[in-house]
């Protein structure tokens, strides 16, 4: 299915789970992650990175700023 069928697929991704954000969403398609943040019925893509290990401190400038 696409993100415009269903635009809250994916799981919340765990370096915003322990912020307690709910909004935002991670598929894989290895080696990538595309992060997206759902607003009502849309899906705004923020990024489409790969799967790095450290990926807290670039999630934190690129979804917070």
């Amino acid at each position: 299915m696409s993100l415009e069928e269903l635009p809250e697929r994916g799981n919340i991704p765990k370096e915003v789970v322990s912020i307690g954000i709910s909004e935002y969403r991670e598929i894989h398609h290895k080696p990538w992650r595309m992060i997206c943040r759902i607003m009502g019925s849309d899906a705004v893509v923020y990024c489409v990175v790969d799967d790095r290990p450290d990926m807290q401190p670039f999630l934190e400038r690129r979804l917070f700023r």
